[in-house]
């Protein structure tokens, strides 16, 4: 079940999802002190995924998987390196998109492997994967907040040697790689359906919304609420390795109550505590700190029967499975696009608590539209 070239993507996600978001977003405040431009940073990574659909355009027609996500391992540590060596918005936003692709090119490509060469097993094989990126976000959360007190470049060092011993393990990837052929379309079969199409809506929304609050998330817990980015960042390593736990037993949840149930409720717990964040923000009291971490740390516990629930329930509503699978991650990547720069725009104008307020408003709207799908599997 286990491949060793695994580990060189748990390593990609020890720099992009663990030191990236808890040190850039600090770097950029502490060299030009404007908020927005951390949610344009943030938001071009998430331009830069969008892309992955070229990687593996390029990887079929050439046959160049290893060496695509070679350079990809290896391009995470030289763009960290490229936020360090520069200082102006320009050239970190061309460092973030180029992030972007690379988070693209790995993890688009090392799904299509496991899918193409272990076609028998690739479920177990894909959740083996995503243990594994797991750890590796929570174990580059810990080295972010060991490393925060220092300079930048401290963060960068950590990041570039992960990153060179990505690169290295990459070359354990198969040499041939024959990605299974695209089903045949039926003629006249139709590949999408309105209550996907609604689904997809609250899917933008509620992810926008977080999203654009996670981007800002070192940020608002040390302006709003006193909590070092130390701090936060070891809650936030904490409760990801907690939420791996819940993944384990999501499925079991869902079969309980419905895919559609489950979402809703959760989302609708994860505006609870984000309008309880926002009231937070506004007092004055002893300890509030702790509370702002157990209130974020529910927020995370929650991500888990969320992303479970609403994939299976994209896959259930689609006509194709694949086709509606793609639309859903095309939507939720095009949040985390849009989410940060809006953010930034509110940082900017109105503050951080306006952050929190923004993904609480997101999430309400989309359980509004909620009601609107409708599925034949009674849930």
């Amino acid at each position: 079940m286990f491949s060793p070239w695994f580990i060189s993507c748990a390593l990609v996600a020890l720099t992009t999802t663990g030191i990236v978001p808890i040190l850039v977003p600090l770097e950029i405040v502490a060299v030009q002190g404007n908020p927005a431009n951390v949610g344009l940073v943030m938001a071009t990574i998430g331009a830069g995924m969008l892309t992955s659909p070229l990687w593996a355009a390029l990887a079929a027609r050439y046959s160049c998987y290893r060496q695509l996500m070679f350079l990809g391992s290896a391009g995470v540590g030289l763009c960290l390196w490229g936020f360090d060596a520069c200082s102006d918005l320009p050239h970190w936003l061309v460092c973030a998109f180029l992030t972007g692709c690379c988070v693209a090119t790995t993890f688009t490509l090392a799904n299509i492997i496991l899918v193409s060469l272990y076609p028998q097993d690739a479920d177990e094989r894909i959740s083996w994967l995503q243990t594994l990126v797991t750890a590796g976000t929570v174990l580059g959360l810990v080295v972010a907040g060991a490393v925060e007190h220092l300079p930048f470049g401290a963060g960068v060092w950590a990041g570039g040697i992960t990153s060179a011993l990505a690169a290295a393990l990459t070359w354990s990837v198969p040499a041939q790689v024959v990605p299974p052929p695209p089903p045949q379309k039926v003629s006249g079969a139709p590949s999408w359906s309105r209550p996907l199409g609604v689904l997809l809506l609250l899917w933008f929304l509620s992810n926008a919304g977080v999203s654009g609050y996670t981007a800002y998330y070192p940020l608002v817990m040390k302006v709003e609420f006193a909590v070092d980015p130390a701090t936060a960042s070891y809650v936030l390593a904490g409760a990801s390795a907690l939420s791996t736990l819940i993944f384990a037993g999501a499925g079991r949840v869902v079969r309980k109550l419905g895919y559609s149930r489950l979402m809703i409720a959760s989302l609708a717990g994860r505006m609870l505590a984000l309008i309880s964040l926002s009231v937070l923000s506004y007092q004055e009291f002893p300890g509030r700190e702790y509370l702002a971490l157990a209130l974020f740390t529910i927020i995370t516990l929650l991500w888990p029967l969320i992303s479970v629930s609403a994939t299976l329930l994209a896959s259930e509503l689609a006509f194709s499975k694949s086709r509606g699978l793609g639309y859903f991650d095309g939507a939720a990547a095009l949040a985390h696009l849009v989410g940060p720069a809006a953010a930034g725009l509110l940082a900017n104008a109105l503050g951080y608590e306006s952050v929190i307020v923004f993904a609480a408003a997101s999430i309400a709207v989309s359980l509004l539209v909620s009601p609107l799908i409708v599925t034949t599997r009674a849930t």
